[in-house]
């Protein structure tokens, strides 16, 4: 259910966040900041989802791997004179968040600290 919810409602939210939203870097209005940020965000999670679909595993390492390229992709930008940005990192690592969570509950049934289990 929450994966269809993320394809038909989440996913063209982002694409249209990504063509409706300005570049006004300077002004920090919290709606300009989530409105920029969210194409990252949904973008890993959708990512994240399709790829549980498509092979039917997911696992810590799936995430690291799709999490780290996408960070590195932003990072990368300062180099090649893109639009770096803070929040798109932060959005990146919340895009991330629910899948570990989800992993992490439905190996281990309990919320223990991931760090603990080996």
């Amino acid at each position: 259910m929450i994966e269809r919810v993320i394809f038909f409602v989440g996913v063209p939210l982002g694409i249209i966040c990504q063509y409706a939203r300005t570049e006004r870097v300077a002004d920090n209005n919290i709606a300009v900041i989530v409105m920029g940020s969210y194409p990252s965000f949904i973008y890993v999670l959708g990512l994240l989802v399709l790829y549980r679909r498509a092979t039917f595993t997911l696992n810590m390492q799936h995430v690291a791997t799709l999490a780290g390229g996408a960070i590195t992709y932003e990072v990368s930008q300062l180099v090649i004179a893109g639009t770096f940005d803070y929040y798109d990192l932060i959005a990146i690592m919340l895009g991330a968040m629910p899948v570990v969570i989800a992993i992490h509950y439905s190996k281990y049934g309990h919320p223990a600290p991931i760090a603990t289990r080996i």
